[in-house]
């Protein structure tokens, strides 16, 4: 259980350090947040016309928006980047959740307790300041 935790960590550290040094700016974090949410809402739903005409719509202007501003070829390549960046989030976050599910499968009541912090109901992630 162990190794498969500390395989997660190296995960984490390489799709941080490939934010950290790219030209990435809040505009493309967005773009990346509303793709996995998309795709999530289509693993769901798979003939959900509205969410795949939204994600063809964003792709596109997305698309246009790097083109415009970067010209073609730098375009392309950070488009394509952003992409990867997206892909790699998705995997990470997938890799988590199946680690958590081993985790609570089997570990022991007592080390449970990580558990707690990834619930809806979490007193630290719902903590008001």
């Amino acid at each position: 259980m162990v190794s498969y935790f500390k395989d997660a960590i190296k995960c984490v550290r390489i799709v941080v350090n490939r934010y950290a040094k790219s030209n990435i700016v809040e505009l493309d974090i967005g773009i990346i947040s509303a793709l996995v949410l998309i795709n999530q809402i289509l693993k769901i739903e798979s003939n959900n016309v509205e969410a795949q005409q939204f994600k063809a719509n964003l792709i596109n202007e997305y698309h246009s928006y790097l083109a415009n501003r970067f010209g073609t070829e730098l375009g392309i390549q950070r488009f394509t980047e952003t992409l990867f960046m997206m892909n790699d989030t998705a995997e990470l976050c997938h890799e988590i959740r199946e680690g958590l599910t081993i985790f609570s499968v089997f570990s022991s009541e007592d080390n449970t307790e990580i558990l707690s912090i990834y619930s809806s109901k979490s007193k630290l992630l719902n903590k008001r300041n």
